[in-house]
C-alpha cells in the first residue's frame, strides 16, 4: 500500500496537467531494499523541464513585425512610362507593420501565419507625377507640398513565416495646384519573401500591384527593407 499511494497521486497530478507525461517526474528511490516511486519535489529543476515551459507548445501564437523599406514606383507599361529605366527620383520610403496568428505555435518551428499588414509611405514628386500620367489623370501636383502620403491595408497569409501572399485596399493623397487635398483609391495585391538575418531581424522584399477603382492602369511598386520580429503569448 505504501508503494501504491504515491504512484496514484502522481497519476492524478499528471491528469491535472493536460495529461502530458512530461509534466510529472518520478524516480526509483531505494528504501530498505525496496523500489519506491516518489514524486520529485526538491530536485524538480535538475531532473525535470522547467515548470514555466510546460505549455511552451501553446505559446508564441502572436507574430509581429515592425520595419521600414525603400520602394520604387514603376508602372507596368514600361515602354511608355517615364521611369522605364531606373532613376533615384522614383525612390521613396515606407513603414510597415504586421500582426498575425501562428497556426502552429511553438518557439523553434516556423508556422503558417494569418494576419494583417499596414503600410504608410510617401511618394516623391516625380513618382507621383508619373503615376498620375500613367492613370490618364492631370499632373497638377503642387510642387511646394512636402511628401505625398499613401496608406494601405492588406490581409493574407505568411507561409512558414517567409513567403507572403496578401491583398487589400490603398489610398494615395496629394495636394493639387489649387492647394486642395486629393485622394485616389485603389486595390492592392502583394507577394513577397521574408528572410531571417538574425533571430529578431528579417529582410523583407515585396512586390505590390496597384489596380482598380481610381486607377485605370496597373501600377507596380517593389520594396525592400528590414523589420524587427518577435512572437508572443
Amino acid at each position: 500500500m505504501r508503494t501504491i499511494v504515491p504512484f496514484l497521486l502522481a497519476l492524478l497530478m499528471a491528469a491535472g496537467s493536460s495529461l502530458s507525461a512530461q509534466t510529472i517526474c518520478i524516480r526509483n528511490t531505494p528504501r530498505q531494499g525496496n523500489t519506491h516511486w516518489q514524486q520529485m519535489t526538491t530536485n524538480w529543476s535538475r531532473s525535470c523541464p522547467d515548470r514555466g515551459n510546460r505549455n511552451r507548445g501553446d505559446r508564441n501564437r502572436l507574430h509581429i513585425q515592425l520595419g521600414g523599406a525603400a520602394h520604387y514606383s514603376h508602372g507596368l507599361l514600361s515602354e511608355s512610362a517615364a521611369n522605364a529605366t531606373y532613376s533615384p527620383e522614383f525612390t521613396g520610403w515606407q513603414g510597415t507593420g504586421f500582426a498575425g496568428i501562428r497556426l502552429e505555435p511553438g518557439r523553434r518551428k516556423r508556422s503558417n501565419v494569418i494576419g494583417a499588414w499596414g503600410t504608410m509611405g510617401f511618394l516623391p514628386d516625380a513618382a507621383l507625377s508619373n503615376l498620375l500620367l500613367l492613370q490618364g489623370l492631370p499632373d497638377d501636383v503642387d510642387p511646394g507640398s512636402s511628401g505625398h502620403e499613401f496608406r494601405e491595408w492588406e490581409v493574407g497569409i505568411l507561409f512558414k513565416e517567409w513567403f507572403r501572399i496578401s491583398a487589400g485596399r490603398g489610398w494615395q493623397r496629394y495636394t493639387d495646384l489649387s492647394l486642395d487635398e486629393q485622394e485616389l483609391a485603389y486595390y492592392t495585391a502583394t507577394a513577397g519573401v521574408s528572410l531571417n538575418i538574425t533571430r529578431s531581424i528579417k529582410w523583407n522584399t515585396t512586390a505590390t500591384l496597384l489596380f482598380g477603382d481610381d486607377f485605370a492602369e496597373y501600377a507596380f511598386r517593389p520594396a525592400t527593407g528590414l523589420a524587427f520580429r518577435f512572437n508572443a503569448f
